[in-house]
């Protein structure tokens, strides 16, 4: 991918069918490189950088899925599970049900994601965009 293009997540099955998440915009924003996905809790609602409504299903993760940028090349990784601390131990942490990568289910290492790759979670797929 080029260094200047414009990468994007957009919901295209689920409780928000539409939405776009622009990784780059939200990598920029926060800071970071590493951007975290998990569900939507009314309650702490920036808990992740993408928090993914699900209204009528419980399959979504609090903790789901960590996004890592490699600035070099300007790649994105999806891995399952996040780095964080649980029960006073921090470590890396899978999600409760998977995720699904163009239809294969992923572990903790960290997948490249492409142009048209469909990742699943939950009952909300999203396609990856790049611009």
């Amino acid at each position: 991918m080029e260094l200047n293009s414009i990468w994007k997540l957009e919901v295209k099955n689920g409780d928000e069918i539409g939405r776009v998440y622009n990784l780059t915009n939200l990598s920029k924003n926060y800071n970071s490189s590493t951007l975290t996905i998990g569900w939507l809790n009314p309650q702490n609602p920036f808990l992740n950088h993408i928090s993914l409504a699900e209204e009528f299903t419980q399959y979504i993760s609090q903790y789901h899925a960590s996004l890592e940028l490699n600035s070099h090349n300007n790649h994105w990784y999806i891995r399952d599970g996040q780095y964080r601390k649980k029960g006073g131990k921090t470590g890396w942490y899978p999600s409760t049900n998977g995720i699904l990568l163009n239809s294969v289910f992923l572990d903790n290492s960290p997948h490249p994601l492409n142009p048209g790759d469909i990742i699943m979670i939950g009952n909300t797929s999203l396609k990856v965009i790049v611009e």
